[in-house]
């Protein structure tokens, strides 16, 4: 079964009639005061810290970020200095499958001797 709250149920109740001042009525109104200021002290103090560390966590994924951007470009720089090399690699081993590649090596090495020497 469900009752109906109504005002008097929020009525301060300290035996005092209607119209007479409770010596406790403006205590009970300062007490409500304050602890209205410390609800708006704690929320705003609880929004600050969130803030913050919301502040935090973004600045170091940013900061995650730019290190591995760099990584990323390192590793880049690496693998095209690394392309140009396999390149000339190729080359010279086409080179040195050829003819006259391997009487090149031959003469370089000794094997051979200059015909006209």
């Amino acid at each position: 079964m469900t009752r109906k709250i109504s005002e008097e149920d929020f009525v301060a109740r300290d035996g005092f009639e209607e119209g007479e001042s409770s010596p406790n009525a403006s205590k009970k109104i300062a007490m409500s005061r304050e602890k209205l200021l410390r609800v708006v002290t704690a929320s705003a103090v609880a929004g600050t810290v969130l803030f913050v560390t919301l502040l935090s966590v973004l600045i170091y994924q940013f900061v995650k970020i730019d290190v591995y951007n760099k990584r990323i470009d390192k590793v880049n720089q690496e693998i095209s200095s690394l392309t140009e090399e396999n390149e000339t690699l190729g080359e010279d081993l086409q080179f040195y499958n050829s003819e006259f590649g391997k009487f090149f090596l031959a003469l370089e090495k000794g094997f051979i001797k200059e015909q006209g020497k």
